[in-house]
C-alpha cells in the first residue's frame, strides 16, 4: 500500500513528528519508540525538509484524529506519524530486522499525503576483523539503528520530491524591459515549484547485510537532480515597513514595471508565483507567516491597479529558509528581504 500527492507543493510546510509506535508487545516500548521515532526525526531534520521541524518527545501514539489534532494545536501543517509492526533486535547475538511504516497527515483538512511503508534485516556474522582509530557518535551503534537509518534516508526521497524547492537565486530586474527578459529567458537553476510532477513513489523495500537499501533509491534521486535544467523569474527589491506587510511607496515605480510586464504580450496570460522571503531576524515561524503576508501585499496591489486576474498569481512565502547572502550586515539583510517572481505557465 502507497499513498502519495501528484505535483508540487508550493508553501513550505511545519511538521510535527511524533514517536514511533510499537504494534509489537515489548517491554519499555515506550522508550523504544522514542528512539527509533528520534532516530529517523534526525535524519530529516538534518535534510532541512521543513523550515519549523518538532519532535514530540514521550508522547504517545492514540489514534490518528488525536494526532492531527495534537499538530493543529500546536500550529504544524502536518504531523508524521510512525509505526513499527514487527521487529528484532539480535545485536551481537542474532540477525536484526525490522519493519517500519510512516504516514503524513495535513492538519487541516485530515487528509492522508503519504503512506510508506519498508523492511529490512541484517545477517548475523560471527566473526569481524576492526581497526579502529577514531570513533565518535551520538548514538550506540547497533545493526537497528543503521537499518532504520537507511529506511529514513530512503523515504525522505518521495516527500522531498514534494516539498517545496525555492529554487537557486533570480536576478533583480529594474524595469519592465528587464522583468519581462527574466522571465521569459531560461536560465539555470531549479525549475519553479509547482511546475514539477513528483514522480516518486513510495516502496517496499529490504536491506542486505551491508545495509544498502535492495531498491536503489538513488535513482529517484537522479532524477530530481535532472529536473533542475531551467527556471523564469525575477527578483524585485521591493520594501516593505519594518516587521509590517505594508509596501513602501517608494517601491510603487517596480511594481508598476511587474505590472506592465504582466500585461505584456510576452507573459499575458501566464501564471506566476510570487515568493516573499526575510531576513533571519526573529524566529522562523514569524518569518515564514510575514513573508506570506508580503507576497500576497504585492497581488493585492497588481490585481487592484492592473485588474490582473488573481487567479494567475499564487502567492507563498518562504521566510528565512533560502537567503541569498550572510545575514550578518544591513546590507545583506536588506539583499534577503526581497520577492521573487517566477512563471509557472
Amino acid at each position: 500500500m502507497s499513498a502519495q500527492p501528484r505535483g508540487r507543493q508550493l508553501q513550505p510546510l511545519t511538521a510535527l513528528f511524533l514517536p514511533f509506535y510499537m504494534q509489537e508487545p515489548t517491554p519499555d516500548y515506550q522508550l523504544l519508540g522514542d528512539q527509533i521515532g528520534g532516530l529517523f526525526y534526525e535524519n530529516w531534520r538534518a535534510r532541512q525538509m521543513f523550515p519549523i521541524f518538532e519532535f514530540a518527545a514521550g508522547q504517545t501514539f492514540r489514534g490518528r484524529n488525536n494526532a492531527i489534532a495534537m499538530a493543529r494545536s500546536r500550529g504544524a501543517d502536518l504531523v508524521v506519524v510512525g509505526f513499527v509492526p514487527h521487529m528484532i533486535s539480535g545485536s551481537n547475538l542474532g540477525d536484526t530486522d525490522i519493519s517500519l511504516q510512516v504516514k503524513i497527515y495535513e492538519t487541516r483538512t485530515g487528509a492522508l499525503l503519504f503512506d510508506m511503508a519498508q523492511a529490512g534485516r541484517i545477517e548475523f556474522r560471527g566473526s569481524r576483523d576492526w581497526i579502529v582509530v577514531s570513533h565518535e557518535q551520538r548514538m550506540p551503534s547497533s545493526p537497528l539503528f543503521k537499518l532504520v537509518r537507511s529506511m529514513a534516508d530512503d523515504m525522505a526521497v518521495p516527500v522531498q520530491s514534494w516539498l517545496p524547492t525555492p529554487g537557486t537565486p533570480l536576478p533583480y530586474a529594474n524595469n519592465t524591459e528587464e522583468i519581462v527578459k527574466g522571465m521569459t529567458k531560461t536560465q539555470p537553476g531549479t525549475p519553479p515549484p509547482g511546475n514539477t510532477q513528483a514522480t516518486g513513489q513510495s516502496r517496499q523495500t529490504g536491506t542486505n547485510a551491508d545495509e544498502k537499501p535492495l531498491t536503489d533509491s538513488s535513482t529517484l534521486e537522479r532524477d530530481l537532480k535532472d529536473e533542475a535544467t531551467a527556471q523564469q523569474g525575477v527578483s524585485l527589491n521591493i520594501l516593505f515597513d519594518v516587521d509590517k506587510d505594508v509596501i513602501r511607496p517608494t517601491s510603487y515605480p517596480l511594481l508598476d514595471s511587474l505590472g506592465q510586464a504582466l500585461l505584456s504580450p510576452e507573459l499575458k496570460g501566464k501564471s506566476v508565483m510570487v515568493a516573499g522571503h526575510t531576513d533571519s531576524d526573529a524566529d522562523a515561524q514569524y518569518n515564514l507567516k510575514l513573508s506570506k503576508r508580503r507576497a500576497e501585499a504585492v497581488k493585492r496591489y497588481l490585481v487592484a491597479k492592473f485588474q490582473i486576474a488573481p487567479e494567475r498569481i499564487t502567492t507563498v512565502g518562504y521566510g528565512k529558509s533560502n537567503p541569498v547572502a550572510p545575514n550578518d550586515t544591513p546590507k545583506n539583510k536588506q539583499r534577503n528581504r526581497r520577492v521573487e517572481v517566477r512563471v509557472l505557465k
